[in-house]
């Protein structure tokens, strides 16, 4: 059975409950900063650097992003669209768009990686190379994720179809849905994310059905790749990359 079957929220772009969620409160800042020591890199992706790092006795994924350059998607938007940059700073920005996302989830640590909060922070790492040398750069910090936890197992899948579909009714979408968005069967990664009300996929006629495909094609997919001898507890599928 496909997760599209028993979605509540319906996913079309001009459907006005997209329009009734309120706007997502401020995630919280994380505030201890000066404590944190890097210990190694942990995966890489289109918008962002994922380091362990810890904190006193503590143990984190710290996850700092590329600066974003506003104006650029603004002159791409605003010959057809009344918005300002810093519109469009808070409604395409990855990093808004993932704390928009985990503001709206809250404490609710089942469906998502715990977030602790965000920050700003400072980027004399060695692995900057590709980042403005010496600007901070924002960050969130989040539960680390030992390396030996897959992505998912064959056994997690029913949980996962489950939170999907919270998110959705939550009014979070998530884009580009594969395996290494997840860690131990819940999601990790929320960066392509849109949070209701974010009318950024109304006005680019995102067709919002497309997620739901995603996560259906990522499950037949891991489940095409388990061989007979596998058992359930085995994983499904393991991603490297923690991002």
């Amino acid at each position: 059975m496909g997760v599209s079957k028993a979605v509540s929220f319906h996913l079309v772009p001009d459907d006005k409950a997209w329009d009734s969620f309120p706007v997502p409160t401020q995630l919280r800042r994380f505030s201890d900063i000066t404590l944190i020591k890097y210990i190694r890199v942990l995966g890489r992706g289109n918008h962002a650097v994922v380091f362990e790092v810890s904190v006193g006795l503590k143990r984190y994924a710290l996850k700092l992003f590329e600066p974003f350059n506003a104006e650029v998607i603004h002159r791409r938007l605003s010959h057809r669209f009344n918005i300002s940059v810093k519109e469009v700073e808070m409604l395409c920005d990855p990093f808004q768009r993932e704390c928009q996302a985990y503001s709206r989830i809250g404490g609710n640590h089942q469906v998502a990686v715990p977030c602790y909060g965000y920050n700003t922070f400072p980027t004399q790492h060695k692995d900057f190379s590709r980042f403005v040398k010496g600007l901070p750069l924002r960050g969130l910090v989040k539960e680390l994720i030992p390396d030996s936890v897959p992505s998912f197992t064959l056994q997690q899948v029913g949980k996962m179809e489950a939170d999907f579909k919270t998110l959705l009714e939550m009014g979070i979408v998530m884009f580009n849905v594969k395996p290494d968005k997840y860690g131990g069967g819940r999601v990790r990664d929320l960066d392509e994310s849109f949070t209701a009300p974010n009318w950024i996929p109304i006005i680019l006629k995102k067709d919002l059905r497309v997620p739901v495909a995603q996560f259906n094609d990522m499950i037949e997919n891991a489940q095409k790749h388990k061989s007979e001898d596998d058992t359930r507890d085995k994983p499904a599928f393991s991603a490297p990359s923690v991002i």
